[in-house]
């Protein structure tokens, strides 16, 4: 016997296997159990992501000034080694002010940048204004115009500065600990929050396309199974059209055991054999009768009394012929 096809299996256990949409139900709602959570998760990365984007944008745009002071350092400590190292005093100074004092806080916002102390007198300040006119990219005066716009945005800034002084410091050193720290240590450690902050950001944007595919898939299996139950109940209206149409015909035309002359009604006898069952149950069953798949069970033997009248006249019948 060929095996059956899988449209043919399922077919077939539409109208038998009374439990697979129940079963299909179940898995549907899983399915969609499983999109929500991903529709959830996928709201959760996002925010993730836009938080972490927004952090590091934040930190980056506020501290940019470190940015283009560090590259010039780089250079200098090559070109001009005596002015890296007043430019990196300097900046220690500055960075290390305690803005939380207002005095202090004055006195940096006024105080002109200077890294040599050559400004502090006329002469000085003249001699400044000379050499920046002939040589305007000059490293004292480019270094000194960066130091100028990162101060502006410590005295903008100071909450942001002071965590980032705080995070540089030794972890095992209190709060208020005063140690110093340098350009440098800041430097490394603004890099390395701004690479945490891209790391979390990257990692939440990939979760986030992940558990908008789950949720896809999810959604296409919990359709799948919809679709799934949707064929069973029309195989089974189907097949329940049709059994109502052969029962009607069956009704109309009164059929009985004529063959055998038994005056049994078998749609009777059928119905009472369905009385309690479900009505997938009898639909089950009646597609059994019709397939001819359903087991037969061995009926006793009725004894029929014949009419004497009828007896003696098929015996008189007989003996004529």
């Amino acid at each position: 016997m060929a095996d059956m096809s899988n449209e043919e299996r399922f077919h077939r256990e539409a109208l038998f296997d009374l439990d697979k949409e129940g079963k299909f139900e179940d898995l549907a709602a899983y399915k969609q159990e499983q999109a929500q959570w991903a529709e959830k998760e996928f709201s959760h990365q996002k925010n993730k992501e836009n938080n972490y984007s927004e952090k590091y944008s934040q930190l980056k745009e506020v501290t940019s000034a470190m940015d283009h002071i560090k590259l010039t350092l780089e250079w200098v400590k090559k070109a001009d080694p005596k002015l890296a190292a007043q430019t990196e005093s300097y900046l220690a100074s500055m960075i290390n002010t305690d803005l939380s004092m207002p005095s202090a806080a004055k006195k940096l916002s006024e105080k002109a940048v200077d890294l040599d102390g050559s400004k502090q007198s006329f002469w000085g300040k003249l001699k400044n204004k000379a050499k920046n006119f002939l040589k305007p990219n000059n490293a004292k005066a480019t270094l000194e115009a960066q130091i100028g716009k990162l101060k502006e945005q410590i005295i903008a800034n100071p909450e942001t500065f002071e965590w980032l002084k705080q995070c540089s410091r030794p972890q095992d050193k209190t709060y208020d600990n005063k140690e110093r720290v340098s350009f440098a240590q800041l430097t490394e450690t603004r890099g390395s929050i701004l690479q945490n902050y891209n790391h979390e950001r990257v990692s939440a944007m990939r979760a986030k396309e992940d558990a908008l595919k789950f949720q896809q898939t999810a959604m296409q299996s919990a359709q799948s199974y919809q679709s799934d139950i949707n064929k069973i109940h029309e195989i089974r209206d189907n097949a329940a059209k049709e059994m109502g149409l052969r029962s009607e015909a069956r009704e109309t035309t009164g059929i009985k055991d004529i063959n055998n002359n038994t005056g049994v009604d078998r749609l009777a006898e059928k119905a009472k054999m369905m009385e309690g069952l479900t009505p997938q149950q009898r639909l089950a069953y009646r597609m059994e009768q019709l397939r001819g798949t359903a087991k037969t069970e061995a009926k006793p033997a009725v004894k029929r009394e014949m009419d004497s009248n009828i007896m003696n006249k098929a015996i008189e019948g007989k003996m004529r012929a």
